[in-house]
């Protein structure tokens, strides 16, 4: 699985997430199913006690799907329990791309305070919504989650 998160993850590949979520679907309800595997991801969702499940809502694994959603605090909820894995935890950020390096990033976060200090990953639609891990003195330090990064394009320009 870990080798599978890192192709997800750094180049962003949508067809391996949409086949993971199939896949857990099989393993876990013997349903190669995209619902029965949306149903595993719930119900681990609930496991880990993610807050306001009813907002939640997942219509492909790769995250490109318009009406899929997931609350800033439910994404934190996650981030959270996957930073405090210690079976899951190191594999699940090593897979994140790191700003101003790779993948789609490597053109992004240049800036002497973001190049190789961000994890990212885009999440919902690249030009909604943006999640960052975020590195301050050799320590994780915290999460920002940007929805409408057009309107942030905006403001930055402005400046």
């Amino acid at each position: 699985m870990s080798e599978i998160i890192k192709v997800i993850n750094k180049p962003s590949h949508n067809f391996f997430a949409d086949q993971v979520v199939r896949t857990l679907g099989m393993v876990v309800k013997n349903e190669g199913s995209f619902d029965a595997g949306t149903a595993v991801v719930r119900e681990w969702l609930e496991k880990i006690k993610a807050p306001q499940l009813n907002a939640y809502q997942m219509f492909d694994g790769s995250g490109l799907a318009a009406d899929n959603f997931i609350q800033p605090q439910q994404m934190c909820h996650v981030l959270r329990y996957m930073r405090n894995s210690p079976k899951l935890g190191k594999i699940f950020f090593e897979s994140l791309p790191i700003g101003g390096k790779e993948s789609g990033l490597r053109k992004r976060m240049q800036w002497d305070c973001t190049k190789g200090n961000v994890h990212c990953e885009n999440g919902l639609h690249i030009q909604r919504a943006l999640t960052l891990r975020i590195r301050y003195r050799c320590r994780w330090r915290g999460t920002c989650f940007f929805n409408d990064l057009q309107q942030v394009r905006r403001i930055h320009e402005r400046s």
